[in-house]
């Protein structure tokens, strides 16, 4: 059944680990986001702390970048936010704010989204916010 109000998180929580590619410390924090912001990352470790919108169009590939899924946009890259993704939509939220202190989330060390999930779902209860869910009416086909 299709959800008619736009969900985001009833209040902030982080985590801190290890990135699997990048070897480094990070930490993430999620926000809570207002309706139509959709998912966005935040970069704080650089400059103006630079967003990026977790959108297709920002989808990218690289050759020396495999096994993990990219966005990029006006020089703005993170990288490895699968889980992540799968950890937000999995729980049915709309709208937050991702912030990282380096180019790439922490990976969970069991390979899953489910440390994120049980997060989420411990720390916050999502709250469904008034503005309605906007939908489509046209086929994907007839969206061009």
């Amino acid at each position: 059944m299709a959800r008619s109000r736009q969900r985001t998180l009833g209040s902030e929580c982080s985590f801190t680990g290890i990135g699997i590619h990048s070897g480094q410390e990070t930490t993430v924090t999620f926000k809570p986001a207002p309706p139509n912001s959709g998912i966005v990352f935040v970069r704080v470790d650089l400059p103006g702390s630079p967003s990026l919108e977790a959108l297709i169009r920002h989808a990218v590939t690289s050759d020396d970048a495999t096994r993990r899924t990219m966005l990029s946009s006006k020089g703005v890259t993170i990288m490895t936010v699968e889980h992540v993704l799968a950890a937000l939509t999995g729980i049915g939220l709309d709208n937050v704010i991702v912030e990282l202190d380096r180019d790439e989330p922490a990976e969970p060390t069991d390979g899953s989204c489910d440390p994120v999930v049980e997060l989420l779902t411990k720390t916050t209860q999502p709250s469904e916010r008034s503005m309605p869910v906007l939908r489509s009416t046209k086929r994907h086909s007839e969206r061009r």
